[in-house]
């Protein structure tokens, strides 16, 4: 299996759908993997849509698909926090707030459905 972002963008060439299928397909036990493949997700869709289409996008995907599984929320707090910050950073304010939206949406999720050893998982990974 591939571990780093660079071998895993070389096998995720395909679509979002593709993506999707091997996240929520077999790698919902390694926390690293979903982490980089929900980059290489977020990292295709920012070249193909704009601010408001991320927000759709990852409303969706988190609710519809990853909000029942912790290690899947804490997978995705972290990456839309990360990405947040990286592009407040680099100066694109539409991005930044796209992904502070889903990281805020995500966050409040995880502190309101989270309870005992899922939510000192969520606390310990986050931290």
């Amino acid at each position: 299996m591939a571990t780093t972002y660079d071998e895993m963008e070389v096998i995720y060439d395909g679509t979002t759908e593709d993506i999707e299928q091997d996240v929520f397909g077999g790698l919902e036990e390694d926390v690293k993997a979903m982490v980089i493949a929900l980059r290489i997700v977020f990292d295709k869709m920012e070249t193909e849509v704009n601010q408001y289409g991320i927000v759709d996008y990852g409303r969706r995907l988190f609710l519809e698909k990853m909000a029942p599984y912790y290690k899947f929320i804490t997978a995705f707090v972290y990456m839309t926090g990360w990405r947040q910050w990286k592009h407040a950073h680099a100066g694109n304010a539409p991005l930044s707030m796209a992904y502070t939206y889903l990281y805020q949406m995500s966050n409040e999720y995880a502190y309101s459905h989270l309870k005992g050893a899922e939510l000192d998982y969520f606390f310990r990974e986050t931290d």
